[in-house]
């Protein structure tokens, strides 16, 4: 029988990618000489999956992004770098910083080629949400006829803006200054949280414009023809009389007989 038998490298060693030589040698016996074998391979290098794994969010403040991992033979396992980049029309620079503005994102991850494993990437898609709040405009708000609307309309929203955030811009409403009375629906007009968040109005409140009532008889005498200057006032007050109306403007029109 032939000698024992040796293996270089030894039996189960696991090779590196690339020429390998192996050799085996039987040990001399009785009847027989020692004597070896010697062949070479090449060993190619190892496949491997990279996987991205990322999940889409509502804005809050904070950052978004994924995980990478890659896996091959001999228990490769690891994490990979994840690279986020925005997808069109979100504008985003290419960085390992995860974003935090509302937007859709790429995130890609490679895994680079080392002497033994094969290069892999994968790419997900995810999306920050914007955040959804109903505007809602307070009730009760009414002007008099004749007079300017408020500056803005008072309205409450149903979230809170994240911190650092604010309104601007202000509500609209159906009609237009000159707009007589009655009552009349709100918009949204400019009022804006930014590119974060989405405003919806809600709530079935309007804005009154109530009549008033003019009294110009203190100045109903007859002026005579010529007169350089003449001094014209009303009283407006509120239909029922029990309010006066302050910052009214009143129309005179003078007429000859």
């Amino acid at each position: 029988a032939p000698g024992a038998l040796t293996y270089n490298p030894a039996a189960g060693v696991i090779l590196a990618a690339g020429s390998q030589t192996l050799s085996v040698t039987a040990a001399a016996t009785a009847n027989y000489n020692e004597a070896t074998k010697t062949v070479t391979l090449v060993v190619d290098k190892a496949p491997t999956t990279t996987v991205v794994t990322v999940a889409n969010a509502t804005y809050d403040g904070l950052p978004h992004g994924g995980t990478a991992n890659v896996t091959g033979a001999n228990g490769l396992n690891e994490a990979v770098t994840v690279m986020y980049a925005g997808v069109s029309p979100t504008v985003y620079a290419s960085t390992t910083t995860a974003p935090t503005n509302a937007g859709t994102y790429s995130a890609t991850a490679k895994y680079a080629a080392t002497a033994n494993y094969l290069t892999s990437t994968d790419s997900n898609n995810f999306t920050i949400n914007k955040l959804a709040i109903t505007i809602t405009a307070h009730t009760g708000q009414y002007k008099y006829c004749g007079q300017a609307d408020p500056t803005s309309f008072a309205y409450s929203g149903s979230e809170s803006l994240i911190s650092g955030d604010s309104y601007s811009g202000s509500l609209g409403r159906a009609g237009n200054l000159n707009s007589g009375v009655g009552t009349y629906a709100y918009n949204i007009g400019t009022l804006s949280a930014g590119t974060n968040y989405y405003l919806t109005l809600g709530g079935t409140s309007t804005f009154e414009i109530k009549s008033i009532t003019v009294d110009a008889s203190a100045t109903s005498a007859a002026i005579p023809q010529g007169t350089a200057n003449k001094q014209l006032s009303a009283l407006v007050t509120s239909f029922a009389g029990a309010a006066n109306v302050g910052d009214a403007s009143v129309t005179f029109t003078v007429t000859s007989n």
